[in-house]
């Protein structure tokens, strides 16, 4: 059956499983994950375009010319979703490398039902041809998600705790993290004992994620 035949456009609702967002196989491939996420978000909303272009380091794309930010698929997002309505089990959740800029999580470790997970890495699509379920099973599960900088000041893990209905911790609030609902490291932080706060946070930060990040109508 041809893909845009298909009805993605429907978001799931609660009670209902995302498992079925799932992608079943794919092929690894050496590109920027930002590169695969916006090939697949094109496909998925079966757009034909010219010419793309991805700006790893200012964390932007363009479109035949138009600029915008980092997109993620449909596809990731309703599986995600579920995470905005999800029990929350894990208080604070970090999986990665412990690069310099990053030991700061470890402040976090026994906190009372915190996951701070050092890896060589995260088993992302780009590696393995599939998404990592189980991180975003967790980071899904978590009510706060740490997220310190990467290689430039944005971070995959910022948007990916919004996208997954937690509320990130930063270091610093940047030019990508404004509009959005965050702690700060070090900084008293309502959503972290307000659970109505928190919510209602969430559901803000993942309207704001979507209109800054998807090409979702």
């Amino acid at each position: 059956m041809d893909r845009c035949s298909i009805d993605h456009t429907k978001l799931p609702t609660e009670g209902e499983s995302c498992d079925k967002f799932m992608m079943n196989n794919s092929t690894p491939s050496k590109k920027l994950l930002q590169e695969l996420h916006l090939r697949q978000a094109l496909d998925e909303e079966c757009l034909q375009v010219h010419s793309i272009e991805v700006m790893h380091k200012e964390a932007r794309e363009k479109i035949d010319g138009c600029a915008l930010g980092v997109v993620f698929p449909r596809s990731l997002i309703q599986y995600c979703m579920c995470g905005l309505w999800k029990d929350k089990q894990i208080s604070f959740f970090f999986r990665g490398n412990l690069k310099p800029k990053r030991v700061w999580v470890t402040e976090y470790e026994n906190q009372t039902d915190a996951i701070v997970e050092h890896s060589d890495g995260r088993n992302v699509r780009k590696k393995s041809g599939v998404y990592d379920y189980e991180y975003y099973d967790k980071l899904s599960s978590a009510r706060i998600a740490l997220a310190p900088e990467g290689d430039f000041h944005w971070t995959y893990r910022f948007l990916e705790a919004v996208m997954c209905g937690a509320i990130p911790v930063v270091q610093r609030i940047g030019e990508e993290e404004k509009g959005y609902h965050v702690c700060e490291r070090g900084k008293e932080c309502l959503f972290i004992d307000d659970e109505n706060a928190r919510q209602q946070a969430t559901w803000q930060n993942w309207n704001v994620f979507v209109k800054r990040h998807t090409l979702m109508k």
